[in-house]
């Protein structure tokens, strides 16, 4: 809309990913020079900690691409996960397809990974992102995994990236062995001032600016309003632009920023209230529903609980802005593991987990009774997780469980040739499709196959 108005090629406070606008300033270089010396000297645990939006995905970003030894990398971009999990899903990252179903049969596995790495010269390193989400229990699984070495040499690095809570965590008694191990940390601070005007400058250049746009009034009232953090610098930026544009402005001045600073926060306390009338109501709701039941074997789907057809509705109306809501408050997950149908063909997994439950081992029976005796049915598998979290990550975790109920029905005799696997490919279907009986698709894999 304004690219053409301010002779811009590309625009340049997106907060999408972008590597042609990566800005790395004094305190950013300091870091991935501090990173990449634990890592090739073998240090062990290092630790890099910072507010929401001061970069330091940016950072593992580059970190990962620019890491000069050869290594083998494995992410964790959300590690609220059951320890099995954690071990079946670090296996997985290190491209290995067996599911550990004990500590002991994975804990042989990698202590091999990181012989056989060790003896071709890679270095492995395991990145644990939102490291604040740690339990005291998975931090000090982590920690043993740490005591596989060499005499005299370590085989794992092991990179925890967090929120400065997670110093808070480590601070716990029951913490003090992994706190005592770690040897490099940094903390990212926001930018200064000045910081915060070398990277305006910088990503108007990558669009394409070849004239000022953003006076140093503005500047100085940017860095006001944002505190020096990025995401706010690109979120009020992005808003000026359009400002100036719909004023017929070819330049920012210190003026429009108050401005469109003023509708930010009226915005914010707007939204605020809005999403806590909307999780009110829902909590309401969800209190009050009970277990649904299938009838008929997948072919009819009636609803047998003590919500109303209108609170159902309102619940599914407002899906998009009740999983936005839950996601700001951080604090509830949708439905918290209860389902609005139940239905034959739908193999449920709790959280995070890629543990296939009793109760749907007796579906997957059902299901390979019904191939064999129906043995040139094509039957389809499609992955589902729940709504929240890493967009990657869910992406691997839909993958993951989908292989799971693969591998289940070849043992129950059904051929790998009629079995179809699928994964969501996008962010939309992951989080928001919901199935035609108006069941959320969440934590869960869908079977279909011809009656």
């Amino acid at each position: 809309m304004y690219l053409s108005h301010f002779n811009l090629k590309l625009k340049p406070f997106s907060l999408s990913p972008d590597s042609r606008f990566l800005w790395f300033g004094e305190k950013h270089s300091e870091a991935l020079a501090t990173l990449k010396y634990g890592i090739q000297e073998n240090i062990g645990f290092l630790l890099l900690t910072g507010d929401i939006g001061t970069g330091k995905t940016a950072l593992i970003n580059r970190l990962i691409r620019e890491i000069d030894v050869p290594s083998l990398v494995a992410t964790i971009p959300d590690p609220g996960l059951e320890i099995i999990d954690f071990f079946n899903f670090l296996a997985f990252e290190f491209n290995e397809k067996r599911i550990f179903n004990s500590k002991g049969k994975f804990l042989n596995f990698f202590k091999k990974f990181l012989q056989n790495a060790y003896t071709v010269n890679k270095k492995v390193l395991i990145i644990i992102d939102e490291a604040q989400r740690l339990s005291s229990e998975l931090l000090e699984e982590i920690r043993q995994l740490s005591n596989i070495e060499l005499e005299y040499t370590k085989l794992l690095n092991i990179f925890f990236v967090g929120q400065s809570e997670f110093n808070k965590i480590l601070a716990m008694e029951v913490n003090k062995a992994t706190r005592q191990r770690i040897a490099v940390k940094y903390h990212i601070e926001p930018l200064t001032q000045e910081e915060t005007e070398l990277y305006i400058q910088h990503r108007l250049k990558i669009a394409g600016a070849t004239e000022e746009i953003f006076k140093l009034g503005a500047i100085k009232e940017i860095y006001n309003f944002s505190l020096g953090f990025p995401r706010t610098i690109n979120i009020i930026c992005n808003l000026s632009l359009l400002t100036g544009y719909s004023k017929e402005l070819k330049s920012i001045d210190e003026h429009v920023i108050k401005e469109c600073a003023a509708e930010l926060n009226d915005q914010n306390h707007i939204k605020a209230n809005a999403e806590d009338k909307l999780l009110s109501s829902y909590k309401r709701i969800q209190g009050k529903i009970n277990n649904f039941k299938l009838h008929s074997w997948g072919k009819k789907i009636e609803y047998v609980a003590v919500i109303s057809k209108q609170e159902k509705d309102f619940i599914e109306s407002n899906l998009e802005n009740i999983i936005s809501a839950t996601r700001q408050k951080g604090n509830m997950r949708l439905g918290k593991g209860k389902k609005f149908t139940e239905t034959q063909n739908v193999i449920y997994f709790n959280h995070n987990s890629i543990e296939l439950l009793n109760s749907e081992l007796q579906k997957l029976d059902r299901i390979a009774y019904y191939y064999l005796k129906n043995p040139k049915s094509i039957i389809s598998i499609e992955g589902y997780t729940d709504l929240f979290g890493n967009y990657w990550y869910n992406k691997q975790l839909t993958r993951y469980r989908a292989q799971i109920v693969q591998n289940y029905l070849i043992k129950k005799k059904v051929s790998p040739n009629n079995l179809k696997v699928f994964c969501s490919e996008s962010e939309s279907q992951i989080s928001t499709r919901v199935m035609p009986a108006g069941m959320i698709k969440t934590n869960s894999v869908l079977i279909e196959f011809p009656f």
